[in-house]
């Protein structure tokens, strides 16, 4: 007789594969990078930034203006004028320095933010897509304990009609079926919200009948990192901490612009007469200014201001610190959590591969009678277990390399 599981785990990826798309993990990525709204989002704010950034350096640049005017009035002498002119301007001070180093700062930040935003995708994307798979893999295993349990049932009533088994064991193969049944409707369930979840990264609304396709099993487990602070430079927290620091070094020079001067310079030249364009002699003028800003907002406005700068310096650079020891527990747990749970999946699968042959030795001496309903059930409730604790180990191994890959900083499509 053809065994119950081989036939209901075809019969389950016949069902799968005929009404839903599958989605390979490359495919996944690849949606999620062109269409999730939060990478999105950083990205333009990563551009906005980019865009202040050259704005700021022409606070460093001269400045050139053309103007053409017409004037007119009356009385003594009174006529219509044209007057033409080019002028060309130049700023320098602290403000403008701390301006450009503030902005850069900012893309700085803006960058490492996007660069979080890509790691968290993901983190989230693989534990959606883990999920989903696992929702799969629990729906099979779902049909074939049901084929398990109905095949049991009808076997122990063969027996009680023969006179060979009590009711209430009768009874209880009833209640094991009814319990398969109810598990089967909640793994459907369970397959059409992890559905959703993995559509949410994707950056989709419509619900689509979509599968996972590949194997989820986690990769081989690398070796303890011997420094963990070598691995701090790739996480985006520790660059965004950092570059957060160097925002609150531009605010200091920025109230310290105040203890500075400040120069500027300007030259003009003008023609002016009765046409449009007029072309008597030129004029010109020509300016320089030095200006030192003495007081200028209070007697010690600049001395508090500087202060501030300074305090909020100082807690930037505790932020930094607080995050490369974040950084620091958060590689060691994640590595410590990767590989108990890739020990744990090979017990899993070992377990698995003995509950399964367990079973398949205990069916033939019930059913030939040299094993009581007693002693057989728990050996085929061992193997019910064993099927659905080694998915749910498996997908545990899953999202433990899923929390290692985002320790070290990995971003999406890497």
């Amino acid at each position: 007789m053809k065994s119950p599981w081989g036939l209901a785990a075809a019969l389950i990826v016949l069902a799968v594969g005929a009404s839903a798309a599958e989605w390979t993990w490359e495919q996944c990525v690849a949606q999620a990078g062109a269409a999730n709204p939060d990478l999105a989002s950083g990205r333009l704010l990563r551009d906005q930034a980019r865009q202040n950034a050259w704005k700021s350096v022409n606070g460093l640049l001269p400045a050139a203006s053309l103007s053409n005017s017409w004037e007119d009035s009356k009385g003594a002498g009174g006529a219509s004028r044209w007057n033409a002119g080019l002028g060309a301007s130049l700023s320098l001070s602290l403000d403008a320095v701390s301006d450009m180093r503030s902005a850069s700062a900012s893309l700085r930040v803006s960058e490492a933010n996007l660069r979080k935003a890509s790691a968290d995708l993901r983190l989230q994307l693989r534990r959606a897509f883990t999920r989903l798979h696992a929702a799969q893999q629990a729906l099979a295993a779902s049909e074939k304990i049901k084929a398990l349990r109905l095949h049991d049932s009808e076997l122990v009533d063969l027996r009680y009609q023969s006179g060979r088994e009590s009711k209430g064991n009768r009874l209880r193969a009833k209640v094991q079926l009814a319990s398969a049944d109810a598990e089967l409707a909640q793994a459907r369930r369970e397959l059409r919200l992890s559905r959703r979840e993995l559509l949410r990264r994707l950056g989709r609304e419509d619900f689509e009948e979509l599968t996972a396709a590949g194997a989820v099993k986690a990769r081989a487990l690398p070796p303890p990192p011997d420094d963990p602070a070598v691995l701090l430079s790739l996480r985006p927290e520790i660059a965004a901490a950092q570059a957060s620091v160097d925002v609150r070094r531009a605010d200091r020079l920025a109230a310290r612009s105040a203890f500075f001067p400040s120069f500027s310079a300007g030259y003009s030249r003008t023609r002016s007469g009765p046409t449009e364009f007029p072309s008597a002699r030129y004029s010109w003028a020509a300016s320089a200014t030095v200006s030192y800003p003495l007081f200028g907002s209070g007697p010690t406005a600049s001395l508090h201001a500087v202060q501030s700068a300074n305090l909020g310096l100082e807690a930037a650079q505790r932020q930094l610190e607080s995050a490369r020891q974040a950084g620091l527990l958060d590689v060691e747990s994640a590595w410590a959590d990767y590989a108990s749970a890739v020990e744990q999946q090979e017990i899993a699968l070992l377990r698995l591969d003995a509950a399964r042959q367990r079973n398949d030795e205990a069916d033939v001496r019930y059913a030939s009678g040299l094993l009581s309903f007693d002693l057989w059930e728990p050996i085929v409730n061992e193997r019910v277990e064993a099927e659905r604790s080694a998915i749910g180990v498996v997908k545990t191994a899953a999202d433990a390399e899923a929390a290692w890959d985002r320790a070290l900083g990995r971003a999406l499509g890497e």
